[in-house]
């Protein structure tokens, strides 16, 4: 059963890891966000500047890339997401 487990969280782990590389967007590099993760892990202050620094670089572009990897939703879909995420929180995108 733990075998079981430990093969599907690392089947989800790669589907995560191609999703984030499809969309050809540096800010969403999983290796680099796992490295900020063990960072984080090991000197939570160093780990928390290396994250918010990285999410300081999603602009509206990475979101649309991001979202467009979703097979179910459209592009009106993702405008109105990223808009009503604007509207929510200005300073993010």
């Amino acid at each position: 059963m733990q075998e079981q487990a430990k093969f599907k969280a690392q089947e989800v782990r790669q589907k995560v890891e191609e999703y984030l590389r499809n969309t050809n967007k540096e800010e969403l590099n999983p290796e680099a966000i796992e490295r900020e993760f063990q960072t984080l892990l090991s000197g939570p202050q160093a780990g928390l500047k290396a994250l918010r620094e990285r999410l300081s670089q999603f602009d509206r572009d990475t979101l649309v890339q991001l979202l467009s990897q979703r097979q179910d939703l459209s592009e009106e879909q993702i405008n109105q997401a990223i808009e009503r995420n604007q509207a929510r929180f200005p300073q993010s995108v």
